[in-house]
């Protein structure tokens, strides 16, 4: 069997939800106003099947700001029962407020009454996250979901582990992926891959790349080499700088080394924000010629609006999932809760999405490393995913254009994963 095949989360169904969600009162009782049979999925794969909230106008009233909100415990009556760790008090309470009314969104979407949310304060920190894990198990998850950063996942996972639950993490550190722990977080390697892939077919054949010296740097570099010496291009210089200093005398020696053995037609920035607008700034500055040189990124670019306004920077590539079906989302949040969504909320989405469609399969719940692993994926609000078996996440990228008036998608990300024949 050489065709690929994904299992998408098709807007079958609509339903109309009797009350509003909102951060104190999360009441998520969705009443089916329009149903139509949803295609059988292929045996062995779980089917993920969207349902479009058709929320009335008096029912989008907007969150309240009051962070200390209480933090409900147990949304749903059900036995499936599903834990979701984030950072809801602390320096990071406003993302983890907006990661769990996406949650909140996709319950209502998509479970049924048999799913149990079980939301906990993870507290952003590692001792919390132990905390909030154990009071999840006791109270019966059979799932988690989270926690956010990578220091709070083992603490977390020695406890699932024994239990036999799987934990999907949000965070982006390979390092924990495996053994009972799947990395659902977007992983900077896979963008460095997919740019350089585009740029190879594009021609690049000599490589460079200027990176912060931080862990993200790092992973970025190693990335880029792997994936050089994938498609046989050669890796000519590559350049850290301290991110508390001032990056124009790095550059200047990436500028200084650009010819014979240092010579390169492509430079990955593994930047983002203003950081990157410094960066790039000082290129032309140093004589590196932006029409000789292709400027490539990672998804540190997405939603960068000052960057368009760089020159320097039109015309170059970065790597990031597809905002395709994103658009939507971020409307339909604004107008329920009267606030933009942060980034990351699209994974807690996506991710409680996951666990609503498997909580409700015809046999039974099941949450097993089988059904996660499933080889043809899943579709998301970022596009296609699935879980490998060493726990990290692939996801289909879509390669992007700096322009002007904003980025634009030049190679679209792939809607079905390959299937092994």
């Amino acid at each position: 069997m050489g065709r690929s095949a994904t299992v998408r989360l098709s807007r079958a169904c609509r339903v109309a939800v009797a009350a509003a969600l909102a951060w104190s009162v999360c009441v998520l009782a969705p009443t089916v106003a329009e149903a139509q049979a949803a295609p059988q999925a292929t045996p062995g794969q779980p089917q993920l099947e969207i349902r479009k909230n058709l929320l009335p106008d008096s029912e989008m009233a907007p969150a309240k700001e009051t962070m200390a909100a209480p933090v409900p415990r147990d949304l749903g009556t059900g036995q499936v029962r599903v834990g979701l760790l984030l950072p809801l008090s602390g320096p990071h309470a406003r993302l983890g407020r907006d990661m769990l009314d996406a949650a909140l969104m996709a319950v209502a979407d998509m479970a049924d009454d048999r799913l149990v949310l079980l939301p906990r304060d993870d507290e952003g920190t590692a001792e919390g996250a132990q905390r909030a894990a154990a009071s999840a198990l006791e109270d019966g998850a059979t799932l988690i979901l989270g926690p956010l950063f990578s220091t709070s996942v083992e603490p977390v996972a020695s406890q699932a582990r024994p239990l036999g639950v799987s934990v999907l993490s949000f965070s982006t550190d390979r390092s924990v992926a495996g053994n009972g722990v799947f990395v659902m977080g977007f992983l900077p390697g896979q963008q460095v891959d997919r740019v350089v892939s585009y740029a190879a077919e594009k021609g690049s054949k000599r490589l460079a790349v200027l990176a912060p010296a931080t862990p993200y740097g790092r992973t970025v570099v190693d990335a880029l080499r792997e994936a050089a010496i994938k498609r046989n291009l050669t890796l000519t210089q590559q350049r850290f700088y301290n991110p508390g200093e001032d990056p124009a005398p790095t550059v200047r020696g990436l500028a200084q080394g650009a010819t014979g053995p240092g010579a390169f037609d492509a430079l990955l920035i593994a930047e983002g924000g203003e950081r990157l607008q410094q960066v790039a700034a000082l290129l032309p500055y140093y004589d590196i010629d932006p029409a000789q040189v292709h400027f490539l990124g990672t998804g540190l670019w997405e939603g960068a609006i000052n960057i368009r306004t760089e020159t320097a920077l039109i015309g170059a590539w970065f790597a990031a999932p597809s905002t395709a079906g994103r658009g939507a989302f971020d409307k339909r949040f604004k107008e329920i809760y009267g606030r933009d969504p942060a980034r990351l909320a699209t994974m807690a989405y996506d991710s409680a999405a996951l666990a609503a469609v498997l909580g409700r399969a015809a046999g039974g719940a099941d949450f097993s490393v089988a059904r996660i692993e499933a080889p043809n994926g899943f579709s998301g609000l970022d596009g296609i995913f699935r879980f490998r078996s060493d726990g990290l996440v692939e996801r289909a990228l879509a390669v992007f254009e700096v322009q002007r008036g904003g980025m634009t998608s030049i190679s679209p990300a792939a809607e079905m994963f390959p299937l092994p024949d």
